[in-house]
C-alpha cells in the first residue's frame, strides 16, 4: 500500500512519516519547508516539495 502524507515537513507529518516508513510501506511526503524535506530526503525518504496554497504549473 502507499500513502501520501501531507505536512510531510512539520512535526507531527514527520512523525507520521517515519512510522509509516519504519513499518514497511511506501511513504510518499509533501512538504514545503525546503530545509526540512531536504533533512527527509537525506533520511531515505520521498519528498515531493509543493505548497498545497499554490497551484501545480
Amino acid at each position: 500500500m502507499a500513502v501520501l502524507v501531507t505536512g510531510a515537513s512539520g512535526f507531527l507529518g514527520a512523525h507520521v512519516l517515519e512510522r509509516l516508513a519504519a513499518s514497511g510501506m511506501l511513504a510518499l511526503g509533501l512538504g514545503r519547508d525546503d530545509e526540512r524535506c531536504a533533512a527527509l530526503e537525506a533520511a531515505g525518504h520521498r519528498i515531493i516539495r509543493h505548497d498545497l496554497a499554490q497551484p501545480l504549473d
